[in-house]
């Protein structure tokens, strides 16, 4: 009966050894995917601001263009034909 119950002890042992070698694996995976998620947000998140960054310069430009419609409100539109010419 004590031979039986040192055995289990023994199985029990090599199981928990195997779980604790399991967990720190997990443990270890999750550190190198919250890592790499990490990275990933800052690199999102760069990119963001880069694009933003490049908005606003677009928004400035596009102020700054003039209002030919004001100046001109009842003039008519260019041809195509006169736009690019005829061509022979």
């Amino acid at each position: 009966m004590l031979e039986d119950y040192v055995k289990r002890l023994k199985d029990e042992t090599k199981e928990r050894e195997m779980l604790e070698v399991n967990l720190n694996l997990l443990i270890q995976n999750v550190r190198m995917s919250i890592e790499h998620h990490e990275k990933l947000c800052r690199d999102v998140k760069r990119k963001e601001d880069k694009i933003k960054g490049d908005l606003l310069v677009v928004e400035k430009t596009f102020e700054s263009l003039p209002d030919l419609t004001a100046e001109m409100p009842d003039a008519p539109l260019p041809t195509l034909e006169a736009l690019f010419g005829k061509r022979k």
